[in-house]
């Protein structure tokens, strides 16, 4: 029901275990049907329906990066549950006329407070597992045409959100600052991705998300976490095909 981010090489920064990226030359492989990926929630509903992804077509490592994962949009009172064994929750709940994230351990509770916002936010149904640097959990707000995602992770007891590093592509989805288009995903492996659009047509730059954390063997623990973009090149994703085909360009 899950997905979690494999297990990480932690360095200053840690980087997400990476799905290597093969030449052109590979032979072209098709997915079978994915998972059904994320949609809006009506309002009064706790839990959000999920539509059917297209099949995608192409180099291997590219259809598993494309191919995405059911993420369910979890509204207040709907808690996700760790799939590793821990037992750990979190949920969304409102207190005072607030938004708050909540994550139980056994007897620990950690609260963040969510940002006040003209909409309604959403935890997504996943745990992201980030190695030494600990789990992570995803809140969204949708609104218009926009999609904007925040992770939290704890730290030194607080549960606080991983901030944005500076030049790097929003995590979410909608339209870039400069009108292009930008989309954020799930694979099957619970990594996430967002393709942003370069303005030529059906090519886009790919990156991967990862987050800071403490240094390899138990180092200081990160008090500032950062979210990090990896850019993983440029890809051509053609949609009017049917399978979709994915390659790069």
């Amino acid at each position: 029901m899950k997905s979690t981010l494999g297990p990480a090489a932690l360095t200053a920064v840690l980087s997400l275990a990476l799905l290597g990226l093969v030449g052109c030359g590979d032979e072209p492989a098709a997915a079978p049907d994915p998972s059904p990926t994320q949609a809006s929630t009506p309002a009064g509903e706790q839990e959000t329906q999920v539509t059917q992804a297209p099949t995608v077509e192409g180099p291997a490592d590219l259809v598993a990066i494309f191919t995405e994962a059911p993420v369910a949009e979890l509204r207040a009172g709907s808690p996700t549950v760790a799939d590793d064994g821990t037992g750990i929750t979190a949920e969304l709940v409102e207190r005072g006329g607030r938004d708050l994230l909540q994550v139980r351990n056994g007897p620990d509770v950690v609260t963040a407070t969510i940002p006040e916002d003209a909409d309604t936010p959403y935890l997504l149904d996943l745990q992201l597992e980030l190695g030494q640097a600990g789990a992570g959990w995803v809140v969204g707000h949708e609104g218009g045409d926009s999609t904007r995602l925040t992770v939290y992770v704890i730290r030194a007891g607080r549960l606080v959100p991983a901030t944005p590093t500076p030049g790097d592509p929003d995590l979410g989805g909608g339209f870039t600052p400069d009108g292009g288009t930008r989309r954020t995903w799930f694979d099957a492996a619970g990594q996430a991705f967002t393709r942003v659009a370069t303005g030529k047509p059906d090519q886009y730059r790919l990156y991967r998300w990862a987050v800071s954390g403490p240094g390899e063997g138990g180092g200081t623990d990160d008090l500032d976490p950062r979210l990090v973009a990896e850019n993983l090149g440029t890809v051509c994703v053609t949609e009017s095909a049917t399978p979709v085909v994915v390659e790069r360009c």
